[in-house]
C-alpha cells in the first residue's frame, strides 16, 4: 500500500518537511525527533518560535486571499461581495482546492482518488492522522504547497 512506504529521514528536505508538519500542527508522525535529547530541545525551541509565526503567516495569507477575491468579484460583477456570498465563495474554493489536491495526489503518489482526497482533507484541516503520508519527494513538495494554500483558504472561513 502506498501509505505504508518508508520515508527517507533526516536530510535537509526531510527536516524541512518535518518542521513544516510541526509548525502547521499537522504532525503526520512519519518524522519524529531521533536519538538525543538535543533533537527534542531543538524541536521545542523551533516550535515555540515558529508556531506563532506560522499562525501569523496563515492569517496574513487569509487576509490577502480575501482582498484578492473581493476585488476580483467586484471587477466581474460590479457589486460588493456580501458576507453570505463571501462564505459561499470560500466554501466553493475550499471544496475545489481539496478536490484538485485529491486528483493531483492520486496521480503523484499513485493513491486511489478517495484516499488522496481523504489525505488532502486531513492535511488541510491539520488533523494529520498519519495513515497517508506522501512517500515521494514530489508528493512532499506538493503537500507543503497544497497545505499552505489550503490553510490560508480555510482560515478565511473563520
Amino acid at each position: 500500500d502506498a501509505a505504508e512506504r518508508p520515508l527517507p529521514q533526516w536530510d535537509l528536505f526531510g527536516s524541512s518537511f518535518f518542521m513544516f508538519t510541526a509548525l502547521t500542527t499537522i504532525g503526520f508522525g512519519s518524522y519524529t525527533p531521533q536519538g538525543s535529547d538535543h533533537s527534542k530541545w531543538v524541536v521545542l525551541a523551533a516550535t515555540l518560535v515558529g508556531l506563532p509565526l506560522s499562525v501569523l503567516l496563515h492569517d496574513t495569507l487569509a487576509r490577502m486571499l480575501l482582498v484578492a477575491v473581493t476585488r476580483a468579484w467586484r471587477r466581474c460583477t460590479h457589486r460588493r461581495l456580501t458576507t453570505r456570498s463571501e462564505v459561499r465563495v470560500w466554501l466553493a474554493a475550499s471544496v475545489l482546492l481539496l478536490l484538485l489536491g485529491g486528483l493531483v495526489f492520486s496521480l503523484v503518489e499513485d493513491w486511489p482518488f478517495l484516499n488522496a482526497l481523504y489525505f488532502t482533507t486531513v492535511s488541510a484541516s491539520t488533523v494529520g492522522l498519519g495513515d497517508y503520508v506522501p512517500a515521494t519527494a514530489a508528493g512532499r513538495v506538493l503537500c507543503m504547497l497544497h497545505t499552505f494554500l489550503s490553510l490560508g483558504v480555510l482560515a478565511s472561513l473563520f
